[in-house]
């Protein structure tokens, strides 16, 4: 009997550990380390790595023709490695007076040309931001004649542009930069006669000339009483 009982025991702990040994397998066969990744994914990530490597290991200040553009969609995308690989690269392209001219250009041609509201209203935050701020904003880095194109285009941008969100964005450019310019005894002769013009006009030109006028007067702080005395007659001709 007790030969027979020792006998079932060694049965039943060699079966025990069968068991567990073919469980264990089974395991190991079914659910693999968490760090395992699929084909796909692992293949994904090793190119999200690539590119955010070259995108690191760029050093350029000039962006080449289209660029931009795919910059500011990543701008607007909800992958948020992408947009900080543009803000980068963008912020490398500024680094120096050419590469700034360079980006200005491409928002002008963007903000005007770009048939997607949204890109047109970020070029227009970016070119404000690009050429206003600071203690020696950006536009005083221009040659006169690259000024006075950069003038011309923002009125035209103003006058064409027919989304009213995006007319208001381009218009805070325009306001942002005169009182800028104005606060450091900068004419721009142009301007004044446009407004009245304007004020003159549709709805819509008459509430962006009332706008900038506002928002220069604001800009401009103390100085704000010359900016009253220009738009004086706009006011009263509104009334």
């Amino acid at each position: 009997c007790l030969y027979h009982e020792i006998n079932v025991n060694l049965s039943l702990h060699q079966s025990s550990a069968s068991f567990e040994l073919s469980f264990f397998f089974f395991l190991m066969i079914r659910r693999p380390p968490r760090s395992t990744l699929s084909s796909s994914s692992a293949a994904s990530d090793v190119y999200k790595r690539q590119y955010q490597r070259r995108v690191r290991g760029r050093k350029c200040d000039r962006m080449a023709s289209g660029e931009l553009q795919q910059l500011i969609q990543h701008f607007l995308g909800n992958d948020n490695a992408k947009r900080k690989d543009a803000e980068h690269l963008y912020n490398q392209a500024c680094k120096t007076v050419d590469g700034k001219s360079n980006v200005a250009s491409q928002l002008l041609e963007l903000m005007k040309s770009s048939p997607v509201e949204n890109i047109r209203s970020t070029c227009a935050v970016l070119l404000r931001k690009l050429l206003t701020r600071g203690d020696t904003p950006f536009w005083q880095s221009l040659p006169p004649a690259s000024l006075g194109m950069l003038q011309n285009e923002l009125v035209a941008a103003v006058e064409t542009e027919s989304v009213a969100y995006v007319r208001n964005k381009v218009s805070d450019t325009l306001s942002t930069m005169a009182a800028s310019m104005l606060s450091k005894s900068h004419p721009w002769p142009a301007l004044l006669p446009k407004l009245l013009q304007w004020a003159e006009g549709e709805a819509a030109a008459r509430k962006a000339s009332m706008s900038i006028l506002g928002d220069m007067a604001l800009g401009m702080g103390r100085q704000a009483h010359e900016i009253f005395e220009l738009s004086l007659p706009i006011l009263l001709s509104n009334l």
